[in-house]
């Protein structure tokens, strides 16, 4: 867990407004990704990358921090 907030992305460990704000642009995404190749820029902790590679056909997430990829692997 990467607990070095900077308040660029969404952390699972951290619960405010903007987490629900963001978690409910996800939910609308996946009414519209069945069977689509989708890609997540800047992933953060992958929440929402791990979402849609249940829906979508493929999936693919960049996020320009080292250290925040190696978290979500």
């Amino acid at each position: 867990m990467n607990m070095n907030w900077t308040g660029e992305r969404l952390e699972t460990f951290l619960i405010s407004g903007d987490s629900v704000e963001h978690l409910h642009r996800n939910a609308i995404t996946l009414d519209n990704i069945k069977d689509k190749v989708e890609s997540d820029v800047a992933y953060g902790e992958g929440f929402g990358s791990h979402l849609m590679s249940k829906i979508a056909s493929d999936v693919y997430s960049v996020d320009i921090d080292e250290n925040t990829i190696k978290t979500a692997r």
